[in-house]
């Protein structure tokens, strides 16, 4: 629960400090970059509505790091895709 918590307040300040960014879009994907103590690198897949991340969470534990759900806010804020 901690965690959890903690992923989206470290999302959100990711956000806010402007350290998310897309950096090529197709019909099909959209790739990002976010720059966290690390910079990582994040595919949100359209057709099948999923994102990936190049992080050592994400890789070892197959579940939503902060930098997807940075990701999320961010293309939520954009209109790219819908709530949840």
């Amino acid at each position: 629960m901690i965690k959890k918590i903690w992923k989206k307040i470290k999302a959100r300040r990711l956000l806010r400090e402007g350290k998310v960014k897309i950096d090529l879009e197709t019909e099909v994907r959209i790739h990002l970059t976010v720059k966290s103590s690390e910079e990582h690198y994040v595919i949100y897949d359209k057709l099948r509505n999923e994102f990936i991340c190049d992080c050592k969470w994400f890789s070892l534990k197959r579940q939503e790091c902060s930098h997807i759900l940075a990701c999320k806010l961010y293309l939520k804020s954009l209109g790219k895709i819908k709530e949840d």
